[in-house]
């Protein structure tokens, strides 16, 4: 049917709308990206990230970061880590790396779990009061593999960090100024809040820009998608957006994908990357996008929205439902040919049977 001037269809799920066939237990899964059922990775339904040949997954979880086929077998722990961040494959696919939000520290690690480095990231004065969320602060590789970005506390405020991948090495590539709010008003020795936390940092794929959101944590801080030239550090707003997604540049760096809120409700949102011209992709009432991916060459955005994986064309606006499974469907990324899209599905935490009080 058409919705806002959409095409809504169901695809690749028997067109029954209750989810594709097998798509039932929690974990990490694949499905075509032309329909079809859900073949299951892994039981752990943490985010995937597809290496960059494709023939291999990786994933993070309470117990470290592990890696496997993308069939879903010969599945190995590559990294220790209490609960990193996501992983991320170095661009030729033989490293990968998470961030430790514990130690405020970078892991790179070779793909079969060899020479691992650490490398801590900023001031760890303020604990857990002063990382970001792992989930927002995936390690970003440059496209040459040489550095990557990471988001820490400097001891005065938020910033972007650009870390030698050989080194280690770190130094700041934008920083967000601090208010005069402290952490903590009966120690004032461990400072005060930043005006807001720098999350998502990624590269263009040229590698001279990056973008990153600036979520305001104080009252009047003001936040954002922001840029900075990586040669001379000049830092623009590209948009006054405050996304609880993204951005994601596009294939061909013309633009940025955020979800975020609007005048219409939460959408996905495209971002010029020379700033100035924001425009919301329609969405049918009641479809809310969690987090979303570009496909790799960028004509169509995999996206989440009430538990199931949809795929936008993002010329048309044409919608398809890829999975609908009992679950919600989260995390959608698509492999590096097109073919596939992983996501994961975890029980609905909001749908649980309500207990009957105590006696």
């Amino acid at each position: 049917m058409s919705i806002l001037g959409l095409t809504f269809a169901l695809a690749g799920c028997g067109g029954s709308g209750n989810g594709s066939a097998g798509s039932n237990r929690e974990g990490i899964w694949k499905v075509s990206a032309a329909g079809g059922d859900p073949k299951l990775i892994a039981n752990s339904p943490d985010r995937p990230c597809w290496a960059p040949d494709g023939t291999r997954i990786a994933w993070s979880n309470e117990n470290g970061v592990w890696i496997a086929s993308s069939e879903g077998v010969d599945a190995i722990r590559v990294l220790g880590v209490r609960s990193p961040s996501p992983p991320s494959f170095s661009p030729d696919g033989s490293r990968i790396a998470v961030m430790d939000p514990e130690r405020h520290a970078l892991h790179i690690v070779d793909r079969d779990g060899r020479n691992e480095s650490t490398y801590p990231i900023g001031d760890a004065t303020h604990g857990d009061s002063s990382a970001p969320s792992v989930q927002r602060n995936i390690p970003a590789w440059a496209p040459d593999g040489k550095a990557i970005l990471v988001s820490g506390w400097n001891g005065n405020g938020d910033s972007i960090y650009r870390v030698d991948a050989s080194t280690g090495q770190a130094a700041e590539i934008a920083v967000i100024r601090t208010s005069n709010i402290p952490f903590d008003t009966g120690k004032p020795e461990n400072g005060n809040r930043a005006v807001a936390n720098a999350v998502w940092p990624g590269w263009s794929p040229d590698g001279r820009t990056i973008a990153f959101a600036a979520l305001p944590q104080v009252s009047g801080g003001q936040g954002g998608i922001l840029s900075v030239a990586v040669q001379s550090g000049d830092q623009r707003r590209l948009a006054p957006v405050l996304p609880s997604f993204g951005p994601l540049w596009s294939p061909d760096g013309s633009a940025l994908l955020a979800v975020a809120p609007t005048d219409k409700g939460v959408r996905l949102v495209r971002i010029s990357s020379q700033g100035g011209d924001m425009s919301a992709f329609p969405m049918p009432d009641g479809l809310v996008p969690i987090d979303a991916d570009w496909s790799p060459d960028g004509s169509r955005i995999a996206f989440s929205a009430s538990g199931a994986i949809h795929v936008m064309d993002a010329a048309t606006g044409q919608i398809d439902t890829l999975a609908d499974s009992p679950l919600v469907d989260l995390s959608p990324v698509w492999s590096p040919d097109g073919a596939w899209i992983a996501f994961r599905s975890e029980p609905d935490t909001f749908d649980q049977p309500v207990l009957p009080p105590n006696p």
